[in-house]
């Protein structure tokens, strides 16, 4: 059983679409999160189609929270101290970036100028102030 989370930072690096040996389409992307002496780096991969899909449309330097099935490793670099590699199987994806919305046709409002004769009579009540 693995530990499930979200996981809010920035997108450092863009988001790239692979293809595993098996001919199957996945999307890796590197998240930053934290700050100063709590700055953690993140390794999102994305199998599912929408996951993949959502994180695509995400640029480098924009806000993001991923949520999914998180794992911790340690390893060592050549030459270097041991470290902690996390990363996050991808599920779900929220950007702050707005979604375009859908262009529709505005509806024209007919609007009767302020000096229309049907105006004045709808402002004249028995209202006493």
């Amino acid at each position: 059983m693995s530990a499930r989370a979200i996981v809010p930072g920035v997108v450092f690096r863009a988001p790239e679409a692979k293809t595993s040996k098996a001919g199957k389409r996945y999307v890796v992307a590197t998240i930053r999160e934290g700050t100063g002496d709590a700055l953690r780096w993140w390794k999102g991969i994305a199998f599912s189609e929408s996951a993949a899909e959502a994180l695509l449309e995400i640029r480098a330097g924009e806000p993001v929270g991923v949520a999914g099935a998180i794992d911790a490793e340690l390893y060592t670099p050549a030459g270097g101290e041991a470290r902690i590699s996390f990363k996050v199987t991808v599920d779900a994806v929220l950007s702050a970036k707005a979604k375009p919305k859908p262009r529709t046709k505005q509806a024209k409002v007919d609007r009767l100028p302020s000096s229309s004769p049907a105006r004045e009579a709808d402002l004249d009540d028995d209202l006493p102030f």
